[in-house]
């Protein structure tokens, strides 16, 4: 029951009031028509140059990442499942189809189910918009707090200040976990055996490392068909475009939250 689900939520693109338009139309259509390939290359292209707000943005992304479960390329679709939820984190639809599309990849869950996991996933469940209200909840409570327990002071005034200082530092954990993340580039290996990392941009250079499948990596430069990345210890290796998916920076509409 619960794989025909899935399958019946990889069978469709996610519908908003927009996907009628012309936004996506294009894109939509070849999906239906079963050329997975060419709705995938047309919503890469809507999400590289158009300005998306950000619940937009991340649609789109859930769409690409069906897209490429429907043509078979689980780690690609891992990839764009995995940014889509930076972008609308508590979506339960996406969550199951990230966790199968990382079981058909051969993946671990990405969500573990134990402490830590339970824990990272509720750091996650806010936008950047979100845990920044959050933060600003959370200090203007404090203030109120402090402010009460100058005027009044007393035992109750100063538990609560006490209480209010947890609750603030706890509501800045979201907006602090937001700014550990790094958009300065969105690579993924999407080679099903993984990537070797060599010291030059071509083939028969010294490997320096291999980067497993579906792990993210930063971007340091692009040299024909060759891209430089970071590795685990900070230096720059070189890695074949085509092992690579360059998820596209989100290109924000003026306004957004």
């Amino acid at each position: 029951m619960i794989l025909a689900s899935l399958l019946t939520l990889l069978a469709a693109p996610c519908s908003s009031p927009q996907s009628d338009g012309p936004l996506d139309a294009a894109a939509v259509e070849a999906y239906r028509a079963g050329e997975h390939e060419l709705a995938l290359e047309r919503w890469d292209e809507l999400l590289r140059s158009t300005r998306l707000s950000s619940g937009e943005r991340g649609r789109l992304l859930y769409n690409a990442g069906n897209a490429a479960a429907r043509a078979g390329g689980w780690h690609r679709a891992v990839a764009y499942y995995t940014e889509a939820l930076r972008e609308t984190p508590r979506d339960s639809d996406l969550w199951a189809n990230l966790e199968y599309a990382r079981r058909e990849a051969g993946m671990d869950p990405a969500d573990r189910g134990d402490l830590g996991a339970t824990l990272s996933r509720l750091l996650a469940a806010w936008t950047e918009a979100e845990a920044r209200w959050l933060a600003l909840g959370g200090s203007l409570f404090l203030f109120a707090a402090l402010l009460w327990e100058a005027l009044r002071g007393g035992r109750v005034a100063r538990s609560t200040a006490w209480f209010a200082a947890l609750i603030a530092a706890l509501a800045l954990l979201p907006l602090l976990r937001q700014g550990l993340l790094d958009d300065s580039a969105l690579l993924y290996v999407v080679s099903e055996k993984g990537v070797a990392l060599r010291s030059e941009p071509k083939r028969g250079a010294k490997v320096i490392e291999r980067a497993e499948a579906g792990s993210r990596r930063r971007e340091l430069d692009r040299l024909r068909n060759w891209v430089g990345v970071e590795t685990s210890e900070g230096v720059k290796g070189w890695a074949p475009e085509e092992a690579l998916l360059t998820l596209p920076r989100p290109l924000l509409e003026s306004g957004d939250d």
